[in-house]
């Protein structure tokens, strides 16, 4: 019940988003003023991966990717909601749903704090539920206007409800994060991020790693469609299916608005 509260809470509020118009009619996105260099400002984007193949095996994929991220002077809120659904040869091999919250404040120049919270659903790896939150210390390794990398600490907490006779796991972990963000000539985005949760208690044989690498370019000459191509690896070391780590590559058309 929790989890259907939460994803229809957040289809409302991801559905309230305004929608991008032709640049002479566009309204000023809305500006939260606050001390500081930097007002607050809401941007949004929407990403689609379709995968589709014929021949020896059939293939059909399905990802949907809703964002919305409130950034100011010294701090960041990233709301998140992604559905992804891949076939082959008729067989499920990606069902799921995620929903996550993620909100950074620096106190100074290098150091910060964050917190984190996610919600997840995947049918395949026979997850009814599970719910992860962490919070800690972030430091800014570097910070150029096209250039940044900061490396998370912190603790957290894990909570997986598993579907049939699996026994539902609730941990304490560690949690640890390295997120690195560079332009290159100012059109090209590298994106890569890298987080390991350890269970506390047994840090060796219970963790989860998750790494994300992608290149993000625009499409035409405006600034509302780019293409984001990459591939994600999720390694989980106790898995209630079959296969640990699970590899999807994806290319994803974005429609950004708002900044």
């Amino acid at each position: 019940m929790l989890f259907r509260a939460v994803a229809i809470s957040s289809v409302l509020l991801l559905g309230a988003f305004p929608l991008p118009v032709a640049a002479e009619n566009r309204e000023e996105p809305l500006v939260l003023e606050v001390t500081g260099d930097k007002p607050r400002q809401w941007s949004y984007e929407a990403g689609l991966d379709l995968l589709g193949r014929e021949g020896n095996t059939r293939e059909f994929g399905l990802g949907i990717n809703l964002g919305a991220t409130l950034s100011g002077a010294d701090d960041t809120l990233k709301l998140v909601g992604e559905l992804e659904n891949r076939e082959s040869d008729g067989e499920k091999t990606a069902d799921s749903v995620t929903g996550s919250l993620d909100y950074e404040a620096f106190f100074s120049e290098r150091v910060g704090w964050y917190f984190r919270t996610a919600l997840e659903r995947d049918r395949v790896d026979l997850i009814d539920l599970r719910s992860t939150s962490s919070a800690g210390l972030s430091y800014r390794i570097f910070k150029r206007d096209d250039h940044r990398l900061v490396f998370r600490a912190g603790l957290g907490y894990r909570y997986t409800e598993y579907e049939g006779p699996h026994e539902d796991d609730s941990d304490p972990t560690l949690d640890l994060g390295l997120f690195h963000h560079y332009t290159l000539d100012k059109r090209l985005k590298w994106l890569n991020e890298l987080t390991y949760s350890p269970n506390l208690s047994e840090m060796a044989d219970d963790y989860r790693l998750i790494h994300e690498s992608s290149l993000e370019m625009p499409v035409g000459l405006g600034d509302f469609w780019s293409i984001r191509m990459g591939v994600r690896n999720d390694y989980d070391s106790r898995p209630a299916g079959e296969k640990r780590l699970d590899t999807s590559y994806f290319m994803r058309l974005i429609l950004k608005w708002g900044e």
